[in-house]
């Protein structure tokens, strides 16, 4: 089998992704998770803390999941379809676009991510709240900047 290397990830993803692309190719060539530690190397973070950190956003949305006890070394798998999830996949982006690490503010109350996906999905008064800010949003910046990037 092919060695994963870390050129091999795209460059331009963020580092959720990157590991995300990692795991799932070490899984596919070993057949098993790789450590934290080996998950840092491949995608260039330098403390097992920051992977934790990204690696707790991967489990919170679903799209990593364990049965074992937290510490139990290389016991975490790909989640099923749970990455085309295209409300996640907002949610996540989101995050990303603005580097956040927290939760989302709404109405003065703080949601973690995993949290304000079900309320968008379920359409709670939280997650309209939440979609109707968001579209706010975009609608001021096509009105001040025209929708155009150019």
């Amino acid at each position: 089998m092919a060695k994963v290397q870390k050129d091999e990830i795209d460059k331009n993803m963020t580092k959720k992704e990157e590991i995300y692309n990692y795991i799932k190719a070490y899984i596919a060539e070993h057949g098993y998770a790789p450590s934290y530690r080996e998950i840092g190397t491949a995608v260039g973070l330098k403390s097992t803390s920051s992977v934790y950190a990204h690696m707790q956003d991967l489990f919170a949305v679903g799209i990593l999941k364990t049965e074992a006890e937290e510490g139990t070394p290389r016991a975490f798998r790909i989640a099923e379809k749970k990455e085309t999830d295209p409300i996640l996949k907002c949610l996540l982006q989101l995050k990303y676009e603005y580097n956040s690490t927290g939760n989302f503010i709404i109405n003065g109350r703080e949601i973690a991510l995993d949290q304000m996906l079900e309320e968008v999905r379920n359409k709670t008064e939280i997650g309209e709240d939440f979609t109707i800010e968001v579209f706010k949003n975009v609608i001021t910046f096509m009105m001040k900047f025209g929708g155009d990037e150019e």
